[in-house]
């Protein structure tokens, strides 16, 4: 590096940050961005834009379904594609980053729980949890998923552990928490479905196809409810599944593959929730084995995902493409639904030029970095710790329109936890 004259004494620091990272090829102002930092300004942006009025995360701001659209299915019996599709897995799995930043945080924490509780009561299905609610603070779409109910359970346990949970709180929580996991077991696992499709169900948290993402969650789940109530039930139910998913866990993932291709790929941001629980069960596992067993499951996952990170680098923080996402009344060609079959049919029917690309964008060049991001994070900081940084750092958080930047607060609060 060149030599440089200084001239006041002021700048002689800042010249240099500046001079070192040009040669490095880097932006200052990102190189100076700690993970702190990153953590206190998702979550503010989250808790100012993105935060529903029952304290859920929402996909993205725009039009809350109303009753009659929710009673018609539109735009389809999931609610996908809507600003309230997945609110009980994005906030359930993002709790435990907010509540990261400690007491400070403790109005928001308890809105959200209270939000989370709540999508476990507008129903009369025992162990339905619903995504969202509509306008109306009540109508719900009837097809949940464990994709949303597994994450209602983590953000609920999470928060029975946080030390600056409220007594009154943290007892409905355990009491719903009681309710849903006797019914979910009792109906065999299965999600149950409300509605027009009652009596029937939308996946199993036993995942058996997809057994890394599943049974990870599940068995957090129960190991939870053990140490929670010292309930010997939980224990022996976690035992059972545990003696024969271990090995499917230590696969990391590569039997999950062979159902769903792309968990190593575009799919990896439903997969943060998995390494997420996965990494607390490590941590609440007494038995070295298959703590170790565990470990390695988790570490070969993060292994086959690290590479996203650099999907980065095609991100636009400029914003040029509009976001058209929204539009989703118009957006899809809707029609009556009678079976799931039918409702994934609607769904999968998107309008390209009333919905724009700005969304897929997000989701490929934010999304997905930021998710394996916080899945490195969680299997070894150390190891990926100059790629996880670069990751957080590289993204203008005022930017994104869909609120899946949460995942860098999860990364960031892996990054910072003691």
């Amino acid at each position: 590096m060149r030599s440089i004259s200084w001239h006041n004494d002021g700048m002689r620091l800042e010249i240099l940050i500046l001079t070192v990272f040009a040669v490095a090829g880097l932006d200052a102002g990102d190189k100076l961005h700690s993970a702190k930092d990153v953590l206190r300004e998702v979550n503010t942006r989250l808790e100012r834009e993105f935060i529903s009025a029952e304290g859920l995360v929402l996909d993205y701001v725009g039009d809350i379904p109303n009753a009659g659209d929710v009673a018609e299915l539109r735009p389809n019996a999931m609610g996908w594609w809507t600003p309230i599709e997945n609110g009980s897995m994005f906030t359930g799995d993002w709790l435990p980053a907010l509540m990261a930043e400690g007491s400070q945080r403790r109005a928001l924490v308890e809105r959200c729980v209270k939000g989370l509780i709540k999508m476990s009561e507008v129903s009369e299905v025992p162990g339905f949890i619903a995504r969202g609610t509509g306008a109306d603070g009540k109508s719900h779409y009837p097809c949940s998923s464990n994709d949303q109910t597994d994450p209602w359970f983590f953000g609920l346990l999470e928060y029975c552990r946080w030390p600056y949970a409220d007594s009154a709180l943290k007892a409905h929580a355990m009491e719903r928490l009681l309710c849903v996991a006797k019914a979910l077991e009792a109906n065999g696992w299965g999600v149950p479905c409300d509605g027009a499709f009652k009596g029937e169900n939308r996946g199993n948290l036993l995942a058996r196809s997809m057994p890394f993402h599943g049974r990870t969650r599940l068995l957090y789940t129960l190991k939870s409810l053990h140490l929670l109530t010292g309930d010997t039930h939980w224990g022996s139910q976690y035992d059972s599944i545990k003696s024969g998913g271990i090995a499917d866990i230590e696969a990391g993932g590569e039997i999950d593959s062979q159902y769903f291709k792309q968990c190593f790929g575009d799919g990896v941001w439903i997969y943060v929730s998995s390494a997420h629980m996965l990494a607390r069960l490590i941590e609440l596992e007494d038995d070295a084995m298959d703590k170790a067993r565990m470990q390695k499951g988790l570490m070969h996952y993060a292994a086959r995902v690290a590479h996203l990170m650099e999907h980065r680098k095609k991100y636009d923080n400029a914003k040029i493409r509009p976001f058209m996402y929204a539009n989703w009344r118009e957006g899809y060609d809707w029609r009556p639904q009678k079976t799931q079959k039918d409702a994934e049919a609607v769904a999968f029917s998107p309008k390209h030029e009333v919905l724009g690309d700005r969304k897929e964008h997000e989701r490929k060049f934010m999304s997905v970095p930021l998710a394996a991001a916080a899945i490195c994070a969680l299997a070894d900081r150390d190891k990926y710790r100059d790629a996880i940084l670069a990751t957080l750092r590289h993204y203008d958080y005022a930017i994104p329109n869909i609120s899946e930047f949460f995942h860098a607060a999860i990364a960031a609060a892996a990054m910072i936890r003691q």
